[in-house]
């Protein structure tokens, strides 16, 4: 099992190399655009953390309960999305967002820059629904028993293990952004532009995620570079990983 969650949480980490994420990573580096610490990447992490590990357990159970299909609630975290950018691009929306946020963490005023830790949480919840369908095998097997209604325990900590593996390199990513915005003078100089081309690209990355267009992207990755995709799935694919699972999860 030991040897299960680690290749689960390398297949984790390997995951931001996935075509099916590259239209997203400019959401996640829009979070390096705000000014208030560490705050917004943990927030961002434990959102995504929390929604990716309880969709990918319980989503086939959640539709089935409440009738609301996986497109609906795609939907829901591609607006939600949208507004993040919306909030970048229009000065008056962002004070807005910023006050709701400030009365979620008890401040007083605007709250701290780009919403801080809460911003970062609602970003990271969306994310954690969009970003299931780019897994690969190992949450493969975990997805079709949680469709089957036989998750086990084993397949709870696989889930938790592949979250922590990608939370990891996002976190990176925040992080290292926050340091160049601040380190570089034409990053700091120019960053309310930057903060407004980050904010019509996850507009438009909005609208292609709620329609599903970024998949045909993907695809066009696969079909002509198809060595990429056996480089990326070459750990969680591995007969050794295979066997790991059969023993384990079904």
């Amino acid at each position: 099992m030991e040897i299960l969650l680690f290749f689960s949480f390398i297949a984790g980490v390997v995951t931001i190399l996935s075509p099916c994420i590259f239209p997203l990573l400019p959401i996640i580096l829009s979070s390096s655009l705000d000014s208030s610490g560490i705050k917004r990447p943990i927030g961002v992490v434990v959102g995504f953390i929390s929604s990716f590990s309880f969709f990918t357990l319980s989503l086939a159970a959640l539709v089935e309960a409440t009738g609301v299909d996986t497109s609906s609630i795609r939907g829901i975290s591609s607006i939600i999305i949208a507004l993040f950018g919306l909030s970048l691009i229009s000065n008056k929306f962002q004070l807005l967002v910023e006050r709701f946020f400030a009365s979620f963490s008890g401040k007083i005023g605007g709250g701290a820059p780009k919403y801080g830790f809460f911003g970062g949480l609602v970003l990271g919840l969306s994310l954690g629904l969009i970003w299931t369908p780019c897994v690969g095998p190992i949450l493969a097997s975990v997805i079709t028993l949680a469709i089957t209604g036989q998750v086990t325990g084993a397949a709870v900590l696989v889930t938790i293990s592949y979250s922590l593996g990608t939370a990891i390199p996002m976190f990176a990513m925040i992080v290292g952004g926050q340091k160049l915005m601040s380190k570089v003078s034409f990053l700091k100089t120019n960053s309310r532009k930057i903060q407004k081309g980050f904010g019509f690209v996850m507009i438009i990355l909005a609208f292609l995620l709620l329609f599903g267009i970024e998949k045909r992207f993907s695809q066009f990755i696969l079909d002509n570079f198809p060595s990429y995709e056996q480089i990326i799935t070459k750990i969680d694919s591995s007969t050794q990983i295979q066997d790991r699972i059969n023993e384990n999860l079904k």
